[in-house]
């Protein structure tokens, strides 16, 4: 049984408005995607609240904000997909972003770009692309992303409580709810959709070596991430979410 529930859309628009629009880090990043041409639509923000079975006082709450941007499939060979991700817990919180790139033909995620806000306040990325998310694991992956611009004498960790289990279903319900809203369904061809679906196992393994990446190097960031197009999820296991003070 999941130790999440996911909020209705309402509650989803008011954390958003009360906890993340205050935030300095989530408005650079909502900043730079807009000035980019992405668009923030409220009734596609998702929302939950989680618990850790071994603790039930350690909650936290997770929401995704999903950018938007129209595209012609026919006409561009690819179209990029963003998500704000913030997570919430011990009254702290942490944000992230990731950026996927979805070619057209064929149909799939390209790459995957984890953008994370660095220790002098600028916008670090870090591409991950098809090839070596297929062909890696989430280890080899997670060695090979750097922390340095994360370290901070203001850093402090705060412990990442989504479980492993979870990690599936919340990422299945996040692709699955914005590949077919309004916005997007009517974007993509016949069986679209259901192609993007069946690379959920790539966004995932991109999830899962930044998780590894936190557990192997003692400093990162593990959360769930999500674009528009893609979700990636990661077990909090031993591993924990450095955030700035």
């Amino acid at each position: 049984m999941a130790n999440y529930t996911i909020l209705d859309n309402a509650s989803a628009q008011q954390i958003t408005a009360n906890q993340c629009t205050p935030n300095p880090n989530y408005q650079a990043l909502k900043s730079k995607f807009e000035a980019e041409g992405k668009e923030f639509f409220g009734d596609r923000t998702i929302a939950l609240v989680g618990v850790d079975p071994e603790n039930p006082a350690n909650s936290y709450t997770m929401v995704i904000n999903p950018s938007f941007v129209g595209f012609n499939y026919d006409q561009t060979p690819s179209h990029e997909a963003a998500s704000i991700v913030s997570y919430f817990s011990e009254g702290r919180s942490v944000h992230l972003a990731a950026v996927a790139v979805i070619s057209h033909n064929p149909l799939q995620i390209a790459s995957i770009t984890l953008q994370e806000i660095g220790k002098t306040g600028n916008i670090v990325s870090t591409q991950i692309d098809r090839v070596t998310l297929i062909n890696q694991t989430p280890e080899q992956i997670g060695q090979s992303l750097s922390v340095e611009h994360l370290n901070t004498p203001n850093a402090s960790e705060l412990n990442a409580k989504t479980g492993f289990d979870d990690m599936g279903s919340i990422a299945q319900y996040a692709l699955t709810t914005l590949l077919n809203d309004n916005y997007a369904y009517g974007l993509y061809p016949t069986g679209g959709v259901g192609a993007l679906t069946q690379d959920a196992v790539v966004a995932s393994k991109f999830s899962q070596a930044v998780s590894m990446r936190a557990g192997l190097l003692d400093l990162g960031c593990e959360i769930t991430v999500c674009t528009s197009t893609s979700s990636n999820a990661c077990s909090s296991c031993s591993s924990t979410i450095t955030i700035e003070l």
